[in-house]
């Protein structure tokens, strides 16, 4: 995984630190190889890099392998190059007991040497739609892996939230444009934050500490904005769960919006308004939102009811679990210590919804 480089990157690191603590982890991170310009000394050089790059990878998995077993290779994908990369460890290949290929995004089959995706044992995906095209194409069996995130990390229940609503990405322009001008205007008292991805405005700040700072904005925020990916292209009228809803639920948030409806995505949020669904008109999204910020004992109960179901269905060790029962494992000491600790948590958010 990357440390630098554009901020989509960042979804990696808010459940890094649930697999470190569940399980003896080595981190095989990959840099981020900026596309050269079209100089022939440039990728000649970009080439050498990332040969040196391979055979540090190789030997990293050299030392760090348990002889004892089971040495399990994750490889976090998202996009194809990510996939490609993983015949850096052609040498080792063999020496693990399995290799995953976990997708974390859309991935098109069709940029993809089917070859390569053969070689894994299992895939995981985040798009269930996805996961069911690769494994139909190569052969190679997949389990739904929806978004996850490290609950004990980032949860947030607090009071304190000075944002009133806030937006990440992906929206329907013509819509919030007019709801962002609204309460935004000089004579509101409400704050409307565009939390904007740099994109390719690259900085020195790596992409584990642009994480923290999402993850802290949205344990600021009272309503967290969420629309349904499938109208946008790239997702080809797919429809996932993505991470901003498990972000946005293990933050406390209220999320507003349009909920997801691909394969797999209802038994993920089928808890009464998971996602409250915002009218079509601009007009009529700007009194549902007002009479929503105006509720406050419902954004309490809604915060808390939010943060439990989060940390019951979509923490980390959860997904680790059906990883290691699928690939007939027994679960390392750690992971089941960390499940016993998030099923007190989980408690302990309830008994806090039973007292309002």
């Amino acid at each position: 995984m990357h440390q630098r480089g554009p901020e989509w990157m960042s979804i990696f690191w808010p459940h890094y630190t649930a697999l470190r603590d569940s399980a003896s982890v080595v981190l095989l991170e990959t840099p981020y190889f900026e596309r050269p310009a079209f100089h022939f000394a440039t990728k000649l050089s970009l080439r050498k890099e990332r040969q040196l790059h391979a055979k540090r990878l190789v030997k990293t998995v050299e030392e760090q392998l348990d002889p004892k077993g089971p040495n399990i290779l994750l490889v976090w994908a998202l996009n194809a190059v990510d996939i490609q990369r993983s015949t850096f460890l052609d040498p080792v290949w063999n020496r693990f007991d399995h290799r995953v290929l976990s997708i974390l995004d859309t991935i098109e089959i069709e940029n993809i040497d089917p070859s390569i995706v053969k070689r894994f044992d299992l895939q995981t995906a985040i798009c269930g739609d996805i996961g069911h095209e690769f494994s139909a194409e190569t052969g190679v069996p997949h389990i739904y892996f929806p978004p996850h995130v490290d609950s004990p990390s980032y949860i947030s229940f607090g009071d304190y939230r000075p944002i009133d609503m806030m937006i990440v990405g992906r929206r329907d322009k013509k819509r919030h444009d007019r709801i962002h001008e609204y309460f935004s205007a000089r004579d509101k008292e409400t704050l409307s934050v565009d939390f904007l991805s740099r994109a390719k405005n690259y900085t020195p700040e790596t992409t584990e500490t642009e994480a923290l700072h999402l993850l802290q904005a949205y344990g600021r925020s009272k309503i967290s904005f969420c629309f349904e990916p499938g109208p946008w292209a790239r997702f080809r009228n797919r429809s996932p769960l993505t991470e901003r809803w498990v972000h946005s639920w293990i933050s406390g948030c209220t999320v507003m919006g349009s909920a997801p409806k691909g394969r797999g995505t209802e038994a993920q949020q089928d808890w009464p308004e998971s996602t409250i669904e915002l009218p079509d008109s601009p007009e009529d999204s700007i009194r549902l939102i007002e009479e929503t910020l105006d509720e406050k004992s419902r954004l309490l109960k809604r915060r808390l009811h939010n943060v439990e179901e989060a940390i019951r269905r979509h923490d980390t060790r959860h997904r680790l679990k059906y990883l290691f029962d699928t690939l007939d494992h027994t679960l390392p000491e750690k992971l089941t210590d960390g499940l016993s600790r998030i099923s007190e948590l989980a408690d302990t958010v309830r008994e806090r919804r039973r007292a309002i």
